[in-house]
């Protein structure tokens, strides 16, 4: 009876595993944090521009006769106002999010004998 002989991996096939592994870890990253945040900011977007359109709320504050003005400046003022403090807490999050994937992909795939410089740089293109 043949004994089972498994042949070690290549080096080529390590590095496409681990980049295929830090895609999807990256895609997961998107999808937890960047995508749920996007969906916020157009919702929030539509709101402020919604209601600064139909009367309900003044950016700039109102004029002597109860009304105000609706203009591009506006719009666009009415329109990024609600996002700033979500994009403010996500963009802080996505990066922590990105460094901590990063540094754990990096240490996981260099107990499996990668080179450091590659893995190095592979995170920083890929990731």
């Amino acid at each position: 009876m043949d004994t089972y002989r498994v042949t070690p991996r290549r080096k080529h096939e390590l590095e496409t595993d681990a980049l295929i592994d830090l895609v999807g870890q990256m895609k997961g990253l998107r999808l937890r944090v960047a995508l749920p945040a996007g969906v916020a900011c157009v919702v929030a977007g539509h709101l402020g521009l919604g209601l600064h359109v139909l009367g309900f709320w003044s950016v700039f504050g109102v004029l002597l006769d109860g009304g105000y003005f609706v203009n591009r400046g506006t719009v666009l003022v009415a329109f990024l106002l609600p996002i700033a403090p979500i994009v403010g807490a996500a963009v802080p999050l996505y990066l922590a999010g990105r460094a901590r994937v990063r540094r754990r992909w990096r240490v996981v795939h260099a107990t499996k004998g990668l080179a450091e410089d590659w893995l190095a740089r592979t995170s920083r293109r890929f990731g």
